[in-house]
């Protein structure tokens, strides 16, 4: 994705699909912080109990939510992903590399976490990425949904944008982009409001990203040019 400066945040296309409407609402089912409950249930049933709630005057009654949608996505993560699959190779030496690596990363809670997010946000993005001053192998890291600007081609996942607000503070925001495209991952840093991109600045600007590469060139991890980033829904 090709960001301009000062464009409109979030992207044309991006702001206002049937999910990204939804994902607030959903968020908060999932946490169950009756706050959150208050201030986003109410866009997604409209006149329904929180709506109401949200309109009462500050203090009066007591909220307890049950998290009844948490343990929904816990059990549906417990039943997709409880059983860890088994990746099995012909060569003994691949096989042993892949089981350490495996056990380092953390396979089997990664894909569990990953389940669990999809199931209450409607998918769920695995993204692996590299940190020599944390590990010496690759780290798999799982990303909401309501995280990404993707760009999809009959269904299929072509490129990705992962945004992520490292400071704010109501007017200035600053904004990490992690590009995934065919070839290569590409790291940005801009400053920009809530409602624009703003400009780029170098990414030496920010202790969060200051370690990062601007430019991965993947071409030689894949035979064929795609993406390593995996859309999963749910």
């Amino acid at each position: 994705m090709e960001i301009e400066r000062d464009a409109p945040w979030p992207p044309p296309g991006h702001a206002h699909t049937l999910a990204t409407t939804r994902w607030p609402a959903w968020g908060a089912l999932w946490s169950g912080d009756c706050d959150e409950l208050r201030a986003r249930m109410p866009a997604l049933v409209r006149g329904g109990y929180w709506a109401r709630r949200a309109a009462d005057e500050p203090g009066r009654g007591r909220d307890m939510h049950l998290p009844l949608a948490a343990d929904i996505a816990r059990t549906s993560a417990e039943l997709v992903a409880g059983d860890t699959p088994a990746v099995e190779w012909a060569d003994t030496t691949a096989q042993a590399v892949w089981d350490d690596i495996a056990q380092r990363l953390g396979w089997a809670n990664c894909l569990l976490e990953a389940a669990e997010v999809a199931a209450a946000m409607g998918g769920v993005y695995l993204r692996p990425q590299w940190d020599l001053d944390v590990a010496r192998h690759p780290l798999l890291t799982v990303v909401r949904p309501d995280e990404a600007l993707p760009e999809f081609r009959f269904g299929w996942l072509r490129s990705v944008t992962f945004a992520t607000t490292v400071e704010g503070d109501g007017r200035d925001v600053l904004r990490w982009l992690e590009h995934h495209e065919p070839g290569q991952i590409r790291h940005e840093l801009w400053r920009g409001t809530p409602t624009s991109i703003g400009r780029p600045i170098p990414l030496t600007d920010h202790a969060t990203t200051r370690h990062l590469t601007p430019v991965i060139d993947t071409a030689p991890i894949l035979r064929r040019r795609g993406l390593l980033v995996e859309y999963v829904p749910n």
